[in-house]
């Protein structure tokens, strides 16, 4: 049973698309810890809250706005996704998919900006909706973790989902086809 093991592991392995997806998954798991982890700072000991209460100051109409709608929270979720993207890109483009993509590298990087635009997309929506839709009991057991639990439960939420998506689009479409080495 264990060498039926070790021969399904060598066998994923070897294929290509397995090992590319596995990589991308390491760079994933090291953006998402960038992703969480910048906006855990950005909503606590940032507080980026009251920066943009003082920021929108000189427009009492729009604070009021931002503050109702909570826009700290697609703010703080954006400035992370990108940090954690920009990552990404490095990572990816020089260690998962070396080799790939006939295009050249700022074309790839601006490719793979527009598939994590799309990215942010769902990540900003899926973040917003649960921080906005969790009960209120549950969020309250979680208050002592974070200044706004919700918004980073919905983060792990969106995550796998950011992911499948992310993987597939530059797989098929930034660094389609071969150019080089191996990956």
């Amino acid at each position: 049973m264990a060498y039926k093991t070790v021969d399904l592991v060598q066998a994923l392995v070897a294929r290509r698309g397995i090992r590319q997806f596995v990589k991308f998954c390491l760079v994933g798991a090291v953006s998402t810890v960038i992703d969480i982890g910048l906006l855990w700072l950005l909503l606590n000991p940032v507080n980026l809250k009251a920066q943009l209460w003082h920021l929108t100051a000189p427009w009492p109409g729009f604070q009021d706005r931002a503050a109702a709608w909570s826009l700290h929270i697609p703010v703080g979720a954006s400035l992370s996704f990108l940090a954690a993207v920009t990552n990404g890109f490095i990572w990816n483009s020089r260690w998962t998919f070396r080799g790939y993509g006939r295009t050249s590298r700022r074309r790839q990087f601006v490719q793979f900006v527009l598939v994590n635009i799309v990215g942010l997309w769902f990540n900003v929506a899926i973040v917003t909706v649960v921080a906005h839709t969790l009960p209120v009991a549950l969020v309250g057991r979680l208050a002592p973790l974070s200044r706004d639990p919700g918004a980073l439960i919905g983060k792990v939420i969106a995550t796998p989902v950011v992911a499948f998506w992310n993987f597939g689009a530059n797989k098929y479409w930034t660094f389609a086809g071969r150019a080089g080495a191996a990956s």
